[in-house]
């Protein structure tokens, strides 16, 4: 049965509010390698990735913590700065 047009955007919609995307560049030949390794784990090539970032982090727990606390940091002051930008312009 066809997609509709309504379920295509409602789709999309979703994909870009909670997903991200990140492009990666292998050497020459190593694509059919993933490809195959990854349906041989019954897997696609995006779940074989993330999972193995997954182990990844998990093997670097506190760096990533790190990273992360980081980032939240760098969030929150980038919105106080914004809040008060807005509020020297109501003044």
């Amino acid at each position: 049965m066809p997609v509709s047009k309504a379920q295509q955007r409602a789709v999309a919609k979703y994909m870009k509010e909670n997903y991200e995307e990140i492009k990666i560049r292998i050497p020459k030949g190593q694509k059919a390698v993933i490809q195959e390794y990854a349906r041989a784990l019954d897997t696609s090539v995006n779940g074989l990735i993330v999972r193995l970032i997954e182990e990844e982090f998990n093997r670097n727990h506190d760096l990533v913590r790190q990273i992360i606390e980081g980032l939240d940091r760098e969030r929150l002051e980038r919105e106080i700065a914004l809040l008060q930008e807005e509020l020297n312009h109501e003044e």
